[in-house]
């Protein structure tokens, strides 16, 4: 019964994890927060329709 229940993660692990999501986000190109807004607005709507731009 015990091996059903969720564990929850230790402090390593979400320091870990939260160091990993930074080092992702750092890799890419720097935006403007507006560039940024429309970039997800396009991500959006094309995801929506199943559209991806090559």
């Amino acid at each position: 019964m015990l091996s059903s229940m969720k564990r929850k993660k230790s402090k390593k692990q979400k320091d870990k994890a939260t160091l990993a999501k930074v080092t992702r986000e750092m890799a890419q190109p720097r935006f403007a927060e507006s560039a940024r807004k429309e970039e997800e607005a396009n991500h959006r709507v094309n995801k929506h329709h199943g559209f991806i731009p090559s």
